[in-house]
Protein backbone atom coordinates (compact mmCIF):
# COMPACT_ATOMS: atom_id res chain seq x y z
CA UNK A 1 0.00 0.00 0.00
CA UNK A 2 1.53 3.30 -1.06
CA UNK A 3 -0.01 6.75 0.45
CA UNK A 4 0.67 10.17 -0.28
CA UNK A 5 0.28 12.72 2.76
CA UNK A 6 0.82 16.23 2.36
CA UNK A 7 3.88 17.57 4.63
CA UNK A 8 5.08 21.20 3.42
CA UNK A 9 4.27 23.49 0.87
CA UNK A 10 6.51 23.32 -2.07
CA UNK A 11 7.20 26.92 -2.26
CA UNK A 12 8.60 26.56 1.61
CA UNK A 13 11.55 24.02 0.59
CA UNK A 14 14.75 25.48 -0.14
CA UNK A 15 16.35 24.66 -2.84
CA UNK A 16 19.23 22.22 -2.74
CA UNK A 17 18.91 22.38 0.99
CA UNK A 18 17.37 19.54 2.76
CA UNK A 19 15.23 19.94 5.56
CA UNK A 20 13.72 17.86 8.09
CA UNK A 21 10.02 17.52 7.75
CA UNK A 22 8.22 14.61 10.27
CA UNK A 23 5.34 12.40 9.21
CA UNK A 24 3.02 10.44 12.11
CA UNK A 25 6.49 10.72 14.54
CA UNK A 26 8.79 9.69 11.85
CA UNK A 27 10.78 11.65 10.63
CA UNK A 28 12.00 11.98 6.89
CA UNK A 29 14.59 14.11 4.57
CA UNK A 30 13.44 16.15 2.04
CA UNK A 31 15.25 18.09 -1.05
CA UNK A 32 13.94 20.54 -3.95
CA UNK A 33 16.73 20.80 -6.73
CA UNK A 34 15.89 22.60 -10.05
CA UNK A 35 16.86 20.60 -13.44
CA UNK A 36 16.62 22.14 -16.74
CA UNK A 37 14.00 20.86 -19.24
CA UNK A 38 15.45 20.29 -22.99
CA UNK A 39 12.20 21.04 -24.54
CA UNK A 40 11.01 23.69 -26.87
CA UNK A 41 10.26 26.24 -23.39
CA UNK A 42 13.36 27.10 -21.49
CA UNK A 43 11.51 26.22 -18.38
CA UNK A 44 13.20 24.54 -15.20
CA UNK A 45 10.96 21.65 -13.66
CA UNK A 46 11.04 21.06 -9.51
CA UNK A 47 12.20 17.53 -8.30
CA UNK A 48 11.70 16.35 -4.80
CA UNK A 49 13.82 13.73 -3.14
CA UNK A 50 12.70 12.22 -0.05
CA UNK A 51 13.87 9.55 2.65
CA UNK A 52 14.05 8.89 5.77
CA UNK A 53 16.23 11.45 7.83
CA UNK A 54 19.03 8.90 9.37
CA UNK A 55 22.17 8.33 7.18
CA UNK A 56 22.68 4.09 6.61
CA UNK A 57 26.56 4.19 7.85
CA UNK A 58 26.32 7.40 10.34
CA UNK A 59 23.07 6.96 11.50
CA UNK A 60 23.23 10.66 11.69
CA UNK A 61 20.29 13.43 10.54
CA UNK A 62 20.53 13.83 6.86
CA UNK A 63 18.61 16.94 6.98
CA UNK A 64 21.76 18.42 8.68
CA UNK A 65 24.02 17.80 5.38
CA UNK A 66 23.88 19.04 1.78
CA UNK A 67 22.66 17.99 -1.54
CA UNK A 68 25.95 16.82 -3.83
CA UNK A 69 26.12 16.26 -7.41
CA UNK A 70 27.39 13.40 -9.46
CA UNK A 71 27.42 13.46 -13.40
CA UNK A 72 23.70 14.83 -13.56
CA UNK A 73 22.42 12.61 -10.40
CA UNK A 74 21.63 14.50 -7.13
CA UNK A 75 22.30 12.59 -3.48
CA UNK A 76 21.64 13.55 0.14
CA UNK A 77 25.26 13.62 1.81
CA UNK A 78 25.47 13.21 5.43
CA UNK A 79 27.31 15.74 7.52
Amino acid sequence: NSHWYPVTWARDVPINQPIRVTLFDVDYVLAKTITSSTGENDDNDEVFFAMLDQCPHKKVALSEGRITECGDKRYFQCS
